[in-house]
């Protein structure tokens, strides 16, 4: 009955933290969730001894930072405090849960959801959409296609090449949910009948109307991985599945002009803000700029998450929109360097379907997830619920 009772409780965890709007009450249930997981999760101390060294790696480059900043007097900010300490709570207690199954049901339904708030702001469901202007958008953000939209400026454009985030407000937030609830749909299963094909349909009518680059490459990375090494069917067969897929890929593009399937542009596009060529011009910048100016911050980084402003002429971004230069401002070279020696060891010691997680890591390219509350929380929860040492290492 225990078991049962804790089973109930993870997925409802997991349920208000996919759907908890943004502010204080997000905040706080975190930290109780978090509580709520060590304690009554599973103690997988096989895991904690494999990684401890690991672990502690991180957390002293973690101290370093803070005492570095003490003494210099950069400033400490208290919602790049609480994100610090929220990351360094995630590693220690890593696993926070392992080994619970997690329903399909759950997972569809939440997708369902997401889908649904989407569909909201096209056909301007004034209920759904009111209801989430009033509680889910304390970031101030309201993206470009639900401008559009409300506005009534649509004019030749295709729907397609509009970015619906639903109740996320953010596309790319939205696009992150979606691919992590991907990987827990897909853990377990060697092979797919017909209710799983039209739940991955789901899935994926979601991601298109994120209109989200990286989501859909991940989406199809994570298909691909998953029909070769868990379903284990034929290289030709799934060949020729990928190239009717991208052939069916470059009709859509071309018939509904959708901003999904211009993969070209997000890596090339220096006038875009969105493009990797703009993150990645922002991020060099900073690092020759920090270089000259305080190579110290370049190493030891400034424990500062959120309070950043830098100007680089010519680009229309002022922060950075990657989760590496976001790590990299609060935790240096040398924290860095530990986070990914962290992870490294990870995925040599995981299990092939484990190793599914670690496509999600694109995301540290494109957008954020360890510097983001509620993803970091949800990842680390759900990744340490389903990591598992291959038979070698255990």
């Amino acid at each position: 009955m225990l078991k049962i009772n804790q089973k109930s409780i993870f997925g409802l965890i997991f349920l208000l933290m996919v759907f908890l709007p943004n502010g204080k009450l997000l905040y706080v249930s975190q930290i109780l969730f978090t509580l709520l997981a060590v304690f009554l999760g599973r103690n997988e101390l096989r895991l904690h001894k494999a990684f401890g060294e690991y672990k502690l790696l991180v957390i002293t480059s973690m101290f370093v930072t803070f005492v570095y900043t003490i003494i210099i007097g950069n400033g400490l900010y208290v919602s790049s405090l609480v994100k610090m300490i929220n990351i360094a709570i995630l590693i220690i207690f890593f696993p926070l849960i392992n080994g619970y199954e997690f329903k399909d049901r759950l997972i569809v339904f939440s997708v369902s959801l997401i889908l649904f708030s989407q569909l909201a702001f096209i056909f301007n469901i004034q209920s759904v959409t009111s209801f989430i202007d009033a509680y889910y958008s304390s970031e101030n953000f309201r993206n470009w296609g639900e401008i559009v939209l409300q506005n009534d400026t649509l004019g030749n454009r295709s729907i397609f090449d509009l970015r619906f985030g639903g109740v996320f407000r953010n596309p790319n937030q939205c696009g992150r949910m979606l691919t992590l609830m991907l990987i827990v749909y897909l853990q377990g299963k060697k092979k797919l009948v017909k209710k799983h094909y039209l739940s991955l349909l789901i899935i994926l009518c979601s991601i298109v109307l994120t209109g989200s680059r990286t989501t859909m490459i991940i989406f199809v990375l994570l298909i691909s991985y998953f029909f070769l090494k868990e379903v284990k069917i034929k290289k030709k067969h799934l060949y020729t599945g990928i190239s009717v897929a991208l052939i069916l890929v470059i009709f859509l593009g071309y018939k509904f002009n959708s901003r999904i399937f211009y993969l070209l542009s997000s890596t090339t596009a220096a006038n875009e803000p969105g493009s990797l060529a703009v993150k990645y011009i922002f991020l060099w910048h900073y690092i020759a700029d920090t270089f000259v100016n305080n190579i110290l911050n370049l190493i030891f980084g400034t424990f500062n998450i959120d309070d950043i402003d830098i100007h680089v002429e010519g680009l229309k971004i002022y922060k950075f929109d990657a989760g590496v230069g976001y790590l990299l401002h609060a935790f240096g070279l040398l924290g860095l360097f530990s986070l990914l020696i962290f992870f490294l060891q990870m995925f040599v010691r995981a299990s092939r379907s484990t190793k599914l997680f670690f496509i999600l890591t694109i995301w540290v390219i494109t957008s954020t997830i360890l510097t983001n509350l509620r993803f970091s929380f949800l990842f680390m929860f759900m990744f340490g619920n389903y990591y598992k040492l291959k038979e070698s290492t255990e």
